[in-house]
């Protein structure tokens, strides 16, 4: 299966996660949500947008699985879509503009293509493996600056880092990064993306939330591991570079001593 047949895919990815995006419109600022098991929230938003893009994508390619957020996997699990289909619950209920639908592909444990689309504001962010990164169709390249003393960095999960990160560890990256921002939200991952920030420190996430990103970031230049350097979805963590200089000076203040 060759990479450069992604092309359709990715052009379906987009219209249904615009779709899916006019679909929970129609719920905003009427949406409280319920706490699942492990603590997150969910709305009826949610789980409309994923049967939604689980039945489109489903009827349109058969012959893949599908990895949602809300309602699990299916099908093959060599080929299958990776989804978030409300990424940003809580920006959501409370009109936060932040939240964005989000779609990827995965092939044999390698990220294809991935899509974040912004209903709110209309901004959608692409990748398709070995063509780059898009904002709104115009490429997008990561900050070249590799100096931890003037790099931007994001972090959030500040309770699940203090759990499953050695917290003096985080404490010194804090102190010798240039500036420091807490956010959530995929859309705002993105300002790495486009090289208006240049470090993402994230804990508690599932492939779901990193699938996606994780593309569109490295398309355009970027690096994306989990805190030990391993090239992977499934750790829970991830550590966003927008060098390989900086990347590789970040995980040496993180990984496990």
């Amino acid at each position: 299966m060759k990479e450069e047949k992604f092309g359709q895919e990715l052009e379906a990815a987009i219209c249904v996660a615009k779709e899916a995006g006019h679909i929970i419109l129609l719920h905003q600022g009427s949406e409280k949500g319920e706490v699942k098991p492990d603590g997150s929230i969910v709305t009826r938003a949610d789980k409309l947008s994923e049967k939604f893009i689980a039945e489109i994508l489903g009827d349109r390619f058969p012959e893949y699985g599908f990895l949602g957020e809300e309602f699990g996997e299916r099908g093959e699990k060599k080929v299958r879509w990776i989804v978030d289909p409300l990424d940003g619950t809580e920006s959501f209920i409370l009109n936060i503009p932040t939240w964005t639908v989000m779609i990827a592909l995965e092939v044999e444990g390698s990220v294809v293509l991935g899509v974040i689309f912004n209903p709110i504001t209309q901004d959608i962010f692409t990748a398709l493996r070995g063509l780059g990164a898009k904002h709104n169709g115009v490429k997008i390249k990561v900050s070249e600056r590799s100096d931890l003393k003037k790099a931007l960095l994001f972090h959030s999960g500040l309770a699940k880092l203090n759990e499953n990160l050695n917290w003096q560890s985080f404490a010194s990256l804090i102190k010798k990064a240039g500036s420091e921002r807490g956010v959530n939200d995929s859309f705002e991952w993105m300002m790495i993306a486009d090289g208006r920030a240049n470090l993402g420190i994230f804990m508690g996430l599932g492939p779901e939330d990193i699938a996606a990103p994780k593309i569109i970031i490295e398309e355009a230049g970027g690096f994306v591991t989990d805190f030990t350097g391993e090239n992977t979805i499934y750790s829970g963590n991830v550590l966003i570079s927008s060098s390989y200089s900086l990347h590789a000076s970040t995980l040496q203040i993180l990984r496990p001593k």
